[in-house]
């Protein structure tokens, strides 16, 4: 055998043995990743599950209350805590308003306290003022479409606008106030107050069904 033949064998076994040494140390991975799925099998589960959000459950269905009169409020949810009949002063002129307060349970786990006040101008429900009892929050998951979700509230509308007012200034990102212009058409603009994106959380939220007390809203 000549000297380049036997260098051409001597190569060839080398590079069987990298290829070997390869394939050895990728058996020895999948071992491992079998291992750790078989020891802890609902980590893994946990993993697979992020990317299909559960449903949102709703807290309060706001849209039900849409067009309702003081009489069918009370239907609902029975005598309110505390009524007032009050002047609101707006850039185009003064509209009567009468208040109803409540106090609820959210329809949620964790049994979430809620204080509401109805407004009502002509009869007919014009706003509902909702707010986390006792300086509480209330968390949200996901986008933040899912706040919608919370409150029963399904876009409708495609030129929804999102605006960020702070008595008109620019806030940072955290604590801010949303005002949700075109939202549906049953509640044309929601504010979100104290919305925090770090920590996905927020403690009061204004529903606005009638525009007409509420000029300077829109």
């Amino acid at each position: 055998m000549s000297k380049e033949e036997k260098e051409n064998k001597k190569g060839k076994k080398g590079c069987t043995s990298v290829f070997l040494a390869i394939i050895l140390i990728f058996f020895v991975i999948i071992l491992i990743v079998l291992a750790i799925v078989v020891s802890h099998p609902d980590d893994f589960k946990k993993s697979s599950s992020i990317a299909s959000e559960e449903p949102v459950k709703i807290i309060f269905d706001a849209t039900k209350y849409a067009g309702m009169s003081p009489k069918q409020v009370k239907a609902e949810l029975g005598e309110p805590e505390r009524k007032d009949t009050w002047n609101y002063e707006q850039s185009n002129g003064t509209y009567k308003m009468t208040d109803y307060d409540y106090y609820i349970t959210a329809d949620d786990d964790a049994k979430t306290k809620l204080y509401l006040t109805f407004e009502f101008y002509n009869k007919k429900l014009a706003r509902i003022q909702l707010f986390a009892d006792d300086n509480g929050k209330i968390s949200y998951t996901g986008d933040t479409y899912n706040i919608f979700k919370m409150f029963g509230i399904e876009k409708t509308n495609d030129d929804i606008s999102w605006l960020t007012w702070v008595d008109g200034v620019q806030p940072s990102m955290r604590d801010m106030t949303q005002k949700v212009i075109n939202v549906s058409d049953d509640i044309p603009c929601v504010y979100i107050y104290n919305l925090d994106y770090d920590s996905h959380t927020f403690d009061t939220v204004y529903f606005t069904y009638d525009r007409t007390p509420f000029p300077d809203d829109f």
